[in-house]
């Protein structure tokens, strides 16, 4: 049932927990992690352990953690869930189809056939501004939407959230297209 212990873990126990997996030859518990940051994370570790910059982390005892682990743990075990059956109501079933635990998995796929069949309301999109940094909360958009919306910020003047990217290419596609619209004008 490690599905759902990862909902419990800080973003650092959860890094550590699948590379240790994906050392082992675990590679599943890893493509299977929804949040990119998290993922992307963990795998630029294991380059690092890989190439012998980095030690391999202990593995995190799970046992001793508490889900009130504070505003460090990346999403709850609810939020992924919403978060699956909302993506698979537009279409995506990768989310879902990544749930480990099969009993919840196979909760949000009932849930899903519900909800197309009108029986019941979708779960609403959880807020998850407040438990990750701008561009977690940002998912659920589409690259393209995201860098409208943070030009059209831009230009207003707000380029805070623009500063916080954590991914440079697109930092910088953002700011060069912020400048292309204010030489236009």
């Amino acid at each position: 049932s490690s599905g759902g212990d990862s909902a419990k873990l800080t973003r650092e126990q959860t890094i550590a927990m699948v590379v240790n997996k994906a050392l082992d030859g675990d590679m599943d518990t890893l493509n299977a992690l929804t949040d990119k940051v998290t993922r992307g994370k963990a795998k630029a570790l294991i380059i690092r352990i890989n190439r012998g910059s980095a030690e391999r982390p202990p593995m995190p005892d799970i046992s001793a953690d508490t889900p009130s682990s504070g505003g460090d743990s990346p999403l709850t075990a609810e939020q992924i869930f919403s978060i699956a059956v909302n993506k698979a109501i537009e279409g995506d079933m990768e989310p879902i189809n990544s749930i480990e635990d099969k009993a919840t998995r196979g909760k949000a796929k009932a849930l899903l056939v519900k909800i197309k069949r009108g029986s019941a309301e979708a779960p609403p999109m959880p807020d998850i501004s407040e438990t990750s940094s701008n561009n977690e909360s940002a998912q659920s958009e589409s690259e393209s939407q995201l860098i409208e919306r943070l030009i059209a910020a831009g230009l207003g003047g707000d380029m805070e959230e623009i500063n916080a990217l954590d991914n440079k290419v697109l930092r910088g596609k953002i700011k060069a297209a912020i400048v292309k619209e204010k030489r236009k004008k």
